[in-house]
């Protein structure tokens, strides 16, 4: 049992659970199965595991997202970014790359892509006229989803390609923001990326 918010957790090829989350400023990783705290540091965001549970993105206390090497206790990268918020970071299905949404104001989000051994920027996304609510990739790692307004949005993982934009609600303008009264909070792709699911 350990106090404090859980933002994601794994299940191990051996049948352990890991979870990762914040209490009072500090970071932590817990196996479920043990009680056993595998990781202590100091820092905030939403946490998030890598596939494997060798790695965790957090936000340290300078606002930046570190990829730490759980085995080994050390930082592996330091993902730069100018965004005084990261949201939502997750590791792409083979743990190489990171993705976290950048809220510079509200209403304003698009989504930052990093190579998560080196911290070079792999890529950048952009397009929706509203807060980003839900980000995943899919089972192959080539596309990112996410949800934000009254859309569902996906975004091709090659450099340079244009969103695909399924708009299910229109907005209204109120004054300089995009007002939904009904919004699509949820989006995910099946594993072969030809059915896509929305809440």
């Amino acid at each position: 049992e350990h106090k404090g918010w859980t933002y994601h957790s794994i299940t191990l090829p051996n049948g352990h659970i890991l979870s990762a989350g914040i209490n009072l400023g500090r970071v932590y990783v817990w196996d479920e199965e043990t009680g056993k705290t595998l990781v202590d540091l100091e820092g905030g965001g939403e946490p998030a595991l890598s596939p494997d549970g060798k790695a965790l993105v957090y936000e340290d206390l300078d606002r930046k997202l570190v990829v730490w090497d759980i085995p080994n206790q050390q930082t592996i990268a330091v993902l730069e970014s100018h965004s005084y918020h990261q949201l939502n970071p997750i590791f792409s299905p083979d743990g190489r790359l990171v993705a976290a949404v950048q809220a510079w104001y509200r209403y304003t989000d698009s989504i930052r892509v990093w190579n998560a051994y080196t911290g070079e920027i792999a890529n950048a996304l952009a397009g929706p006229d509203n807060d980003i609510t839900d980000l995943s990739f899919s089972a192959d790692g080539q596309y990112l989803v996410g949800a934000a307004g009254g859309s569902a949005w996906i975004w091709s993982m090659q450099p340079g390609a244009a969103p695909e934009e399924l708009e299910l609600y229109q907005g209204e303008i109120n004054s300089n923001l995009n007002i939904y009264t009904n919004s699509v909070t949820a989006a995910a792709l099946s594993p072969n990326n030809r059915v896509l699911a929305v809440g």
